[in-house]
């Protein structure tokens, strides 16, 4: 990994979290496509227990929602010591 990729992962995080202030997205997504959008380091991450969602649905086939500043802060933070290494 390389510093660029840090520096890209860091301003999709800082977009997200304006885009999401400014209430022009809801800032969650679906496990479904979190794993379409993030594959093998979502699944990854979620089995290690470094993601968890923030919303269950009723039921005990309830959607997981989780927020996406809080994917895209773990994956800075796994490019930062990917680089630091």
């Amino acid at each position: 990994m390389d510093i660029s990729r840090v520096i890209e992962y860091a301003c999709e995080l800082g977009a997200t979290r304006a885009l999401e202030n400014m209430g022009v997205h809801s800032g969650t997504i679906s496990r479904t496509r979190a794993i379409d959008t993030y594959g093998k380091w979502f699944v990854e991450a979620e089995i290690a227990g470094r993601i968890r969602p923030f919303h269950i649905g009723t039921g005990s086939n309830g959607k997981k929602s989780y927020r996406i500043a809080d994917i895209l802060a773990l994956r800075v933070q796994d490019a930062v010591r990917a680089e630091l290494h």
